[in-house]
């Protein structure tokens, strides 16, 4: 057993060296590599930025829902077509728009039918009301006649009819014999029955003096008084009434008119409403503003509109442009935008014209960045560039994809070298590495201009020189 494991064990160690002894010869044989190095040459350079821009027309309308009108799309003319000035190009669904306006406009009549009502009924209401007045006014100008009256007294002929009154009947018993008559029945000369009448008829002269002189004393102002007191007291009470019946009349008659005044600013603010919700009505349909082409823009980046799609106030559904005249849109990412600027000649090229070059130049670059996806904001940003063609091709149509080439700069024959072989080792040098028997050897340059590969450089060179691309590179 233990004669076994040796022999397992020694074997083990046996391959063990064998396989280290292989691997030791098989690295003594590779042969290093040699060193990449490429000849320096002297042409143009040219320093060109690639991107990818899209045809849009320079001048095009974008239609966008009006403002208030929400509902879906129940009609879109097709992508391409061809319109005049004024047709319609896309309608948004207003069936409940219609029913609502249905609806106010029942609201409306009736409310027009009430202020109408409340005008007619207001000539009438105000001649009640000033009737009702000149009755107070009238009652207090008979109340105030009565005062007068009063205070006035009985007339002149009442006053001398109240004395004869009076003294008639005085006469009357001063004149009267009873005495006389008392002394004949005292004697026997005059019946008992006699004497009866004769005293009966001297009070009732007394009577009647009494109540002549009771009338007569009515007649006095004193004894008036409260008569005259309690006619003041009513001619007061009906000039009160009076005068609040005027001010009554008045408020009455502020509140009739407030009342018309605010049911013909209802009536203004259900005419205002429904004019406005006439103008939605008609805003749900999107009319050309130009003779052009219908294209449809790109909604919340990726999506067209479609019939049937939910729109609200202030989304683009369509565009109208004009064909005649394109440009082109693209965008350079936040490095290479400092190289670009206005005026800048480029070349447009595309696949579907092999070997036809587009002239154009660079006229607008927007100031603010953007991400790539504004949905996803990571990653590089990119600044939109306008591009003009020198001259319109009518090959070219709207919406197309073109490759677009921005020349950068130019220099003509200069000593270019690739971007691999320059390295900056210290601010504002740079360094050119030279391959000499096998080594590489540094040698401080002035770089004239770079792109994404090459570099150009300044100064004097036989031709002759190789240059090392293993040590090359910006290192810090």
């Amino acid at each position: 057993m233990k004669r076994s494991v040796l022999t397992v064990i020694s074997s083990l160690a046996l391959s063990f060296s064998l396989g280290a002894l292989l691997s030791l010869n098989a690295c003594q044989a590779v042969k290093p590599e040699a060193v990449a190095a490429v000849p320096l040459v002297k042409r143009d350079f040219e320093h060109v930025l690639v991107s990818e821009g899209a045809l849009v027309p320079t001048v095009q309308e974008t239609l966008n829902i009006p403002r208030r009108v929400y509902g879906s799309l129940e009609m879109l003319l097709p992508e391409g077509q061809f319109v005049k000035k004024g047709t319609v190009v896309a309608r948004v669904s207003t069936r409940e728009a219609n029913e609502r306006m249905a609806s106010f406009s029942e609201r409306f009549e009736n409310e027009r039918a009430e202020l109408m009502k409340q005008r007619a009924e207001m000539p009438l209401e105000r001649l009640k009301i000033q009737s009702e007045v000149k009755a107070k006014e009238r009652d207090a100008k008979i109340a105030q006649l009565d005062l007068q009256t009063t205070r006035e007294g009985p007339r002149l002929n009442e006053r001398v009819q109240a004395k004869v009154n009076v003294d008639v009947p005085t006469l009357q018993q001063s004149a009267y014999p009873l005495d006389e008559k008392e002394a004949l029945y005292a004697k026997g000369y005059l019946a008992e029955q006699e004497l009866l009448e004769a005293r009966l008829e001297n009070e009732r002269l007394k009577t009647q003096i009494e109540t002549a002189e009771l009338a007569l004393k009515q007649q006095s102002q004193g004894y008036r008084q409260p008569e005259i007191h309690a006619a003041e007291l009513k001619a007061r009470s009906a000039q009160l009434e009076a005068r609040i019946s005027k001010l009554n009349a008045q408020a009455q008659q502020g509140l009739l008119r407030t009342k018309t005044r605010n049911q013909g600013s209802r009536v203004q603010n259900f005419e205002r409403r429904s004019s406005s919700m006439q103008e939605r009505l008609n805003a749900g349909e999107l009319r050309a503003p130009i003779d052009g082409v219908v294209l449809y823009p790109l909604i919340w980046g990726s999506e067209t509109p479609y019939v049937g799609m939910q729109v609200w106030g202030g989304l683009p559904v369509v565009q109208v442009a004009k064909t005649d005249k394109l440009r082109i849109e693209t965008r350079i990412n936040e490095f290479d935008i400092p190289h670009v600027k206005a005026g800048q000649s480029v070349t447009l090229t595309s696949p579907a014209f092999p070997g036809k070059v587009f002239p154009a130049k660079v006229t607008k670059v927007q100031k603010l960045a953007k991400y790539k996806d504004e949905n996803k904001p990571v990653g590089l940003k990119y600044f939109d560039v306008e591009i003009a063609l020198d001259k319109q091709a009518p090959e070219l149509k709207a919406n197309m994809t073109l490759t677009v080439n921005i020349n950068v700069q130019t220099l003509k024959q200069v000593w270019v070298a690739p971007l691999e072989a320059v390295s900056t080792k210290e601010a504002n040098k740079s360094f050119l590495n030279l391959e000499q028997n096998g080594d590489v050897v540094e040698r401080e340059v002035k770089v004239l201009a770079r792109s994404d590969n090459f570099v150009a450089l300044d100064g004097s060179f036989s031709g002759n020189e190789r240059l090392s691309l293993e040590a090359g590179g910006d290192q810090p």
